[in-house]
C-alpha cells in the first residue's frame, strides 16, 4: 500500500471525509464495498473451498476486483456508445409514454441575449431561500459589466423554525425576506407591480407559465398545510400584499430549466442544462413535434401557435434500468432499497448529501481514525492506510459516475439532433412555411458544430478532478462528430429565473 501522502497526490483530495461520512451513515455504496472487503469473496475462492480454509485477501486483491468490475464496463469507447445507445432508447420511449419523465415545461423560447432589465427572483430549495435582484445587461453590453449579475442577494437558512411556520405564515415569511431584499434597490416604475420569477424546488401541478397548484411540499415544510389546491401565483401575491408590496408572479420554473435559461442569455449555442449535486436532471430544448399533444396539459392552440420548441425536463434519475453496468455491490443496495428502481441511474452518480466535508492531508486522515473506530470497533482498528484505501474505492466510484454523467449528456444530445433534423424535414414539406424551414436548418446546423451544456450543483462544481473527467469521456463520445462543452453556471437558478421573466416580457 503506497503511503498517504504519495495516494493522496492521485486521488480526489476531497473524498476521504466525504465517503467516511457516508460510511457512517451506514447507507453508502462505500460501505458495502468495505464490508465485501473484510469478508472473503465468491467471485474468487471457488465456492467447493471449504470454509475453513478461506483466507481472507490482500487489499492490494480487493482494490485490483474493484477497479476491474467498477471501471471495466466502462472502458472501452464502445461500451460507453453501448450505454448512449440503450439510454437514447429509454429517452425516446419515455417522450412518448411516461407520465414522470420528459415533462415538456411552459417555457417555448430560448432568450435572443436582447432582453434587458431588472427583475427579482427567488430560489426556493429545501434548506435555503435565496431572493436577488438580477440585472440583465444583453449580450452586447459593455465587457467590463458581466451580460446578467446579480446585483443583491439575501440567502436565508430554512431551518426548523422555517420548516414549521403553517400555511399562509411561511409565505409571510418568505414575503418579509422579499420586501427586506427589494427595498430601496430595485428600479420599478411606480403603480406597477413588481414581476418575478421563482425557482421551485417542490412538487407542483404547473397549469401555465406562470401558475401552478400547491402540492405537499415534503422535506420537513409544512407550507402547504391549508393551501393544497391553490395557486402559488396567488398566494405569494397575497402574502406580498400583506407586507404593503405588489408583486406579479411570472415564471416558474425547475433548477434545470433555469440553468439552461441563464447559459442560453449568453451563449445561443446552449440547448441542455445539468444539475448534478445532491440529485441529477437533465434539461432540453426539443422540438415541440417530438411530443405527442396528450402529455402538454391541456394547452390551448395558441400556445401551438407560437411554439416551435419546449425545454424538457427529462428527470433523468429515472432511466437507466437494464441498461447501466451493475456491480454485486449495486445490486446489495437494491436489495436494502425501498424502491431499488425508482431512480436507477440518481443512484450512481450523485451525493445525496448536502454538506460534504473535506480532509486532503495525512493529518485529516488520522482526525478521523477515532471516530471510525468507535463507531466501528474491531480487534484490529482501522488505519491511516484503510482510509487512504476507501479514498482510492472512491476515486474509482467517481470514475465510474463521470462517465455515467457523460454519457447521458451524449445520448440526449443525439436525441435533440435527431429530433431536430426530423423536425427540419418536417418543415421543408411542400405546405410548409418557408420563413420556419430556413430558421429550422440553420439552427440545425449551428448545433451540429457546437453545443454548450450549463451545469450547476456541488458534485460537479466542487469535487476536484470531476469536471474534467466527465467532458474526457464527452470528447470520446462525441470526437468524431461535434464539439459538446461543459459551460459553468453559477446562481443559475436566480439568473435563469430573472431571464424567464425577460422572455415572458418581450414576447
Amino acid at each position: 500500500m503506497k503511503s498517504v501522502i504519495s495516494s493522496m497526490a492521485i486521488l480526489p483530495k476531497a473524498f476521504v471525509s466525504a465517503i467516511v461520512r457516508s460510511i457512517l451513515r451506514g447507507k453508502s455504496w462505500i460501505a458495502l464495498l468495505f464490508a465485501f472487503w473484510t469478508t472473503p469473496s465468491k467471485s474468487i475462492t471457488p465456492p467447493t473451498t471449504p470454509a475453513s480454509s478461506l483466507q481472507r485477501r490482500s487489499l492490494a486483491d480487493f482494490l485490483k476486483e474493484a477497479e476491474y468490475l467498477i471501471l471495466g464496463p466502462i472502458s472501452r469507447d464502445e461500451d460507453l456508445l453501448r450505454i448512449a445507445a440503450g439510454l437514447k432508447e429509454q429517452f425516446q420511449t419515455a417522450l412518448t409514454s411516461s407520465e414522470v419523465s420528459m415533462l415538456p415545461s411552459y417555457s417555448y423560447r430560448l432568450p435572443n441575449g436582447q432582453e434587458k432589465g431588472q427583475f427579482l427572483a427567488l430560489d426556493m430549495g429545501g434548506t435555503t431561500l435565496r431572493i436577488a435582484l438580477v440585472e440583465l445587461s444583453g449580450r452586447e453590453a459593455d465587457s467590463k459589466v458581466a451580460p446578467c449579475r446579480v446585483l443583491h442577494a439575501n440567502v436565508l437558512k430554512a431551518d426548523d423554525t422555517v420548516k414549521d411556520l403553517v400555511g399562509m405564515a411561511f409565505f409571510e415569511w418568505m414575503a418579509d425576506m422579499i420586501s427586506e431584499t427589494v427595498s430601496s434597490r430595485l428600479d420599478n416604475e411606480a403603480g406597477k407591480p413588481l414581476p418575478i420569477a421563482v425557482t421551485w424546488s417542490f412538487p407542483i401541478n404547473q397549469n401555465s407559465i406562470k401558475s401552478g397548484v400547491i402540492h405537499d411540499m415534503g422535506k420537513g415544510f409544512h407550507a402547504a398545510d391549508g393551501l393544497i389546491g391553490q395557486d402559488l401565483g396567488q398566494v405569494i401575491k397575497t402574502a406580498c400584499k400583506s407586507k404593503g408590496l405588489d408583486v406579479e408572479l411570472q415564471a416558474i420554473l425547475n433548477d434545470s430549466t433555469a440553468c439552461l435559461l441563464s447559459q442560453a442569455y449568453v451563449d445561443p449555442s446552449a440547448r441542455l442544462g445539468l444539475i448534478l449535486g445532491t440529485g441529477c436532471n437533465l434539461a432540453a430544448f426539443l422540438p415541440v413535434s417530438s411530443i405527442p399533444r396528450p402529455k402538454y396539459s391541456g394547452r390551448p392552440d395558441s400556445w401551438f401557435d407560437e411554439a416551435r420548441h419546449v425545454v424538457v425536463n427529462t428527470e433523468l434519475g429515472m432511466y437507466g434500468k437494464d441498461v447501466l453496468p451493475l456491480t454485486r455491490w449495486d445490486m446489495e443496495l437494491k436489495r436494502n432499497h425501498e424502491k431499488p428502481w425508482f431512480q436507477p441511474l440518481e443512484h450512481m452518480p450523485t451525493h445525496g448529501n448536502p454538506s460534504p466535508y473535506c480532509s486532503g492531508s495525512e493529518s485529516g486522515i488520522r482526525k478521523l481514525l477515532p471516530t471510525f473506530n468507535a463507531l466501528y470497533p474491531s480487534d484490529a482498528p482501522a488505519t491511516a492506510a484503510d482510509l487512504q484505501a476507501i479514498a482510492a474505492i472512491a476515486s474509482l466510484v467517481t470514475r465510474r459516475s463521470s462517465a455515467i454523467i457523460a454519457t447521458s449528456i451524449f445520448a440526449l444530445w443525439q436525441l435533440r439532433n435527431e429530433s431536430s433534423i426530423l423536425h427540419r424535414e418536417v418543415l421543408t414539406l411542400p405546405d410548409s412555411r418557408s420563413a420556419d424551414s430556413a430558421i429550422i436548418k440553420a439552427e440545425v446546423e449551428r448545433e451540429a458544430l457546437r453545443t454548450a451544456v450549463p451545469y450547476n450543483g456541488a458534485v460537479i462544481e466542487s469535487y476536484p478532478g470531476y469536471l474534467a473527467l466527465c467532458q474526457t469521456y464527452i470528447d470520446r463520445l462525441a470526437s468524431d462528430v461535434a464539439s459538446i462543452q461543459l459551460v459553468e453556471a453559477r446562481d443559475s437558478s436566480l439568473l435563469g429565473a430573472a431571464v424567464a421573466v425577460a422572455c415572458e416580457d418581450h414576447r
